[in-house]
């Protein structure tokens, strides 16, 4: 997915070098990282995992924990970070949901990026209509 994602954003004219990857542990650390990430100036922060159900709840919280931990990390640094955690069943699901579309899967990493490319254009236009906003109150 994470290929996949840094395709899509290339495409889309972002460079290569200002695409690194970080590795975490598992889905239940990318809030963290993903928080010190944002806090270091990136744009944006794309977070990518699978989460496999077992034969216990584990998966229930992870997933969860993931969730929530990244919507916080958004919502206190004011910087989109988007969710690529998968949260399957079975390997099987996994790749059907992760493999790019040429060989047969949904392309999860893809839709990531896109939705991360649309929140920036529509946070700039925001961004862009309160500063002219604010220019002609004065």
């Amino acid at each position: 997915m994470a290929e996949s994602a840094r395709r899509t954003l290339i495409e889309a004219g972002a460079e290569a070098h200002d695409l690194p990857v970080h590795l975490v542990p598992g889905s239940f650390e990318l809030p963290i990282v993903a928080r010190a990430l944002a806090r270091q100036g990136y744009d944006c922060v794309l977070c990518f995992g699978l989460v496999i159900q077992g034969e216990t709840t584990h998966d229930h919280w992870v997933a969860h924990g993931a969730v929530e931990g990244i919507l916080r990390a958004s919502l206190e640094t004011d910087v989109p970070i988007h969710l690529g955690v998968l949260t399957v069943k079975t390997v099987e699901q996994a790749r059907a949901r992760a493999l790019p579309r040429n060989q047969g899967g949904q392309d999860k990493g893809a839709e990531v990026a896109r939705a991360a490319l649309q929140t920036l254009l529509t946070l700039d236009a925001i961004r862009h209509n309160s500063a002219r906003n604010q220019g002609s109150a004065s």
